[in-house]
């Protein structure tokens, strides 16, 4: 297969990743900024700042990825710096979420946590049951 197409290819999968991911981290956002903070945050409000911290975090755990993974010349160096740099993109992610709805740092630290809680919750409640249909199809 050509180099060009799938170039193409990714990239059209990394946007639509980024669409994906953006709209369901404004449902997370909206309903963490609901429960902690008794925010009422826009949709499209939610929608634009989950896109402005997946876009941050994707340029900075890119650049970090290529840059160790290349000088490694090894995945499990790129996965490593990609772990070891999560720190920043919550920070990130918390510093854009505290200036798009206006929240102090620690408050929107707090969103952001929760947020992750969400994410994992919604994370178990899809991967387990598949993994039982899985091994019961087995």
């Amino acid at each position: 297969m050509d180099h060009a197409i799938i170039g193409l290819f990714l990239l059209l999968a990394g946007l639509i990743g980024l669409g994906v991911g953006s709209l369901v981290g404004a449902i997370v956002l909206r309903a963490a900024a609901q429960w902690l903070e008794k925010l009422d945050v826009p949709f499209g409000n939610a929608l634009l700042t989950m896109l402005l911290v997946n876009i941050a975090n994707s340029v900075v755990g890119l650049t970090f990825a290529f840059a160790f993974g290349t000088a490694a010349r090894s995945n499990e160096v790129a996965h490593a710096a990609r772990a070891a740099i999560w720190p920043a993109c919550f920070l990130i992610q918390s510093a854009i979420i505290g200036r798009r709805i206006e929240l102090p740092m620690g408050r929107a630290c707090l969103v952001s946590f929760v947020m992750v809680l969400i994410s994992i919750g919604i994370g178990l409640a899809i991967v387990v049951p598949l993994i039982l249909v899985s091994r019961f199809l087995m």
